[in-house]
């Protein structure tokens, strides 16, 4: 998936990938469920963005991985902050389910 004019790229480590197959975490799977009810998984969606952020903030700062993913982040929490028009709330969705958190 493209966002902007840079592929989005994803560290295996970040999706929980081990050697020995893949890790689901239950976490993300409840971030990619559509909303039943507006704002029904904000606390949820605002944690993980959060957790993400900080794993992020471990990678080396000149990453040029780092630096996109830290700007796909902001765009995350900046959306999930304000009251979204329907047009804003397919692209936060769209950038949960490309981010895959």
């Amino acid at each position: 998936m493209f966002y902007g004019s840079a592929p989005l790229l994803i560290i295996p480590s970040l999706l929980g990938i081990k050697r020995q197959g893949i890790v689901w975490d239950e976490s993300k799977e409840a971030l990619l469920r559509p909303c039943e009810q507006n704002g029904a998984q904000k606390g949820d969606r605002e944690a993980a963005v959060d957790a993400e952020i900080a794993q992020v903030n471990k990678l080396p700062a000149h990453s040029s991985y780092a630096i996109h993913r830290m700007k796909v982040l902001n765009k995350l929490r900046h959306l999930l902050s304000i009251k979204r028009t329907t047009s804003q709330d397919e692209e936060l969705e769209l950038l949960f389910a490309s981010l895959s958190i």
